[in-house]
């Protein structure tokens, strides 16, 4: 809760600069972390599959 506060009030004070943080952030994490991004993403359609498809779900 802190860190949101302190992450608004920064917004407001200096919109500017958080906006290339959050472009360099965004960057970063899309650059090195693509893979992890791929892999999560592949698990939520497994995941949504297995659910719609098993004994909880209605699809069958």
């Amino acid at each position: 809760m802190v860190i949101c506060g302190a992450i608004g009030i920064w917004s407001v004070l200096a919109p500017d600069a958080v906006a290339g943080a959050a472009n360099a952030l965004t960057g970063f994490a899309l650059t090195t972390l693509d893979w992890l991004f791929l892999m999560l993403c592949t698990s939520f359609v497994v995941l949504g599959a297995v659910l719609a498809l098993g004994p909880y779900g209605c699809s069958r």
